[in-house]
């Protein structure tokens, strides 16, 4: 089975004072999705030292002024922590620590200048491992997004809110982090690919439909939010509709809801 908190604990004794510490718990949990793990070990495989993928997000994390922060990363300790529970992620996967390596300039990690490199030992003692396959990608019909068609979406939602997550206004306001809405989202992403959302409507109450390709866009990124797909970096935020009851879109469409929510990736 995988490594658990309670595990990474018991394990680095000296770490006790973090036990109830819900920062290091939510990084830990960070540390511990599936496709965080993938990268982990594809970065050590490559030579590279496991954190070299995620470090800025985990400083994000700390840099968010939003959030109150008990730990910072400027203190060593916290990052040795972060360090440790890596190891104790990766050890059921069979990999082992090798040496210390600084990292890649490229990751842009300002708090972090050097971590662990892992090795394959395929004598430890192993009780979890990554499985990859091939398989044809199809997008149904039907009025909805499976998960298996959001796999195809997400990418290209994931490049327009890499694209517009500044203002590009031309104002004072040029360059200044801004929110999408699942309905921006959904208008942008069909402008790409008109062919992603099958027979779903953009959105609106006014669409004729129940469901949308903005409402599913909204569901799959605010569970993505929740499963810590993109980590520590998709913020989500919400907007009230209130006093906009002549504001019309696509069509002259109306939003669907008293609130919206609005995405973005974090910097």
């Amino acid at each position: 089975m995988r490594a658990s908190f309670e595990d990474f604990i018991i394990k680095n004794p000296n770490c006790k004072k973090f036990e109830n510490d819900n920062d290091m718990r939510s990084v830990f949990k960070f540390l511990s999705s599936d496709h965080i793990i993938i990268q982990m070990i594809d970065a050590s495989e490559a030579g590279k030292p496991a954190l070299t993928p995620v470090a800025t997000c985990v400083e994000n994390y700390f840099a968010d002024i939003n959030t109150q922060h008990i730990n910072t990363l400027d203190d060593s300790f916290t990052k040795q922590a972060v360090g440790l529970m890596i190891k104790a992620i990766l050890e059921p996967f069979g990999y082992e620590v090798l040496k210390q390596n600084d990292l890649p300039k490229s990751t842009g990690a300002t708090k972090f200048q050097s971590a662990s490199t892992y090795r394959f030992n395929a004598e430890r003692p192993m009780t979890m491992r990554i499985v990859r396959s091939i398989e044809e990608i199809k997008i149904n019909s039907r009025k909805e997004i499976t998960m298996l068609d959001w796999e195809i979406v997400r990418p290209v939602v994931e490049n327009v809110l890499r694209r517009y997550r500044y203002s590009s206004s031309g104002s004072s306001q040029n360059g200044t982090p801004c929110f999408l809405t699942a309905y921006q989202i959904a208008v942008l992403v069909d402008k790409i690919n008109p062919n992603l959302k099958g027979n779903l409507p953009i959105g609106g109450k006014d669409a004729g439909s129940d469901d949308s390709f903005a409402r599913q866009i909204a569901i799959h990124l605010s569970n993505d939010v929740e499963r810590n797909y993109y980590g520590l970096g998709l913020l989500k935020q919400f907007f009230c509709t209130s006093g906009l009851d002549d504001f019309t879109f696509n069509g002259g469409c109306r939003p669907s809801s008293s609130t919206i929510s609005m995405f973005r990736l974090a910097d």
